[in-house]
Order: structure tokens, then sequence, then C-alpha cells
């Protein structure tokens, strides 16, 4: 997948590693990217209790970034807020049980360049933004951190915060 984020107003696309994790309760994106991109941190009223996959504290929670846009290959785009939190140095995402529910991806076994995003949910709200003929400046926030987002952004499929789905306009 690649991160596209907002740099000086224009759309720029990073690679990034991501784990679908079905232990998972909400997107993390670690630190050390968040930082790299520059990506805009909003701290948390009350931080969250993040755990590691044995139950044990986490460290996180504290501070979220975003919004970012994650996309797999030309056609599916997901916008997203993320959790901060430092991860192994093999992942630079993890995307939660939710997320693939929601998404149902396919076709794990046949390698990372077949997997797949043709559910219902996936074509009607996660399709190419270049399909619908709009220009890719227009979906982000402008450089300043501003949260104003169009309506055809808002068509993916986004998260609040906290990680909770929310439903497209």
């Amino acid at each position: 997948m690649t991160l596209i984020v907002a740099v000086r107003g224009k759309p720029k696309e990073r690679g990034v590693r991501v784990l679908l994790d079905d232990g998972a309760q909400v997107p993390v994106l670690s630190q050390h990217i968040a930082t790299q991109l520059n990506i805009p941190r909003w701290k948390h009223k009350e931080p969250l209790s993040l755990q590691a996959w044995d139950s044990s504290a986490a460290e996180g929670g504290v501070e979220y970034g975003g919004p970012v846009v994650l996309r797999h290959r030309e056609d599916h785009f997901t916008k997203l807020s993320l959790e901060l939190a430092p991860l192994d140095d093999e992942v630079d995402v993890l995307l939660p049980y939710w997320w693939l529910q929601q998404h149902r991806p396919e076709g794990f076994f046949d390698g990372p360049n077949h997997v797949t995003f043709g559910s219902t949910y996936c074509k009607k709200h996660c399709t190419s933004l270049a399909v619908q003929g709009q220009d890719w400046t227009h979906y982000f926030p402008s450089s300043d951190g501003a949260r104003g987002h169009s309506t055809a952004l808002s068509r993916c499929c986004s998260t609040d915060p906290r990680g909770s789905a929310t439903a497209p306009p």
C-alpha cells in the first residue's frame, strides 16, 4: 500500500508496510513515519489505553495523526486518522479487525500483487478518485493542518480519531 499525504498542498505518495491485524481494535501509524512525513498530529483529551499482542501495556494512545489516504493498487482508497505509536521496524501501519471486516480483502494466498477489494462496500465507497475525474489537490487539507475535506474524499472510507468506523456521507 502507499500512504498519500499533502506536502505544500500537493499529494505525495510513499510506500508503507501494512500489517492487517485481526487482533487490533484501532488503526495505528508508526510515530517514526508520522514524523518523517510531517503528518498533522492532535492530542487526545484522555489518552487511550493501547495493548500489545500479549495484553501488556503498549506505548502510544496520546496522539493521533491524519487524516491520510491509504491506496492499494490503482483502485482502492481509504481515508483514516490513525493512533500514533512506536511500531516494529518492519511495520509502518496496523489496520484493525473492523477494517478487515468492512473491506474484505481477498487473494492473500496468491501473493501481495493479487490482493483485491471487490466487496460491494468498496466498489461503492473506495473507488479511484481518478475515475471520478477530480483533481487530487482538492482532496487534502491545507498545509496548515486545517480539517476541511471535500465531500468527494469523504466518500472514501473514513474513521474518527478514536478509530470507530463512520459511515460515508
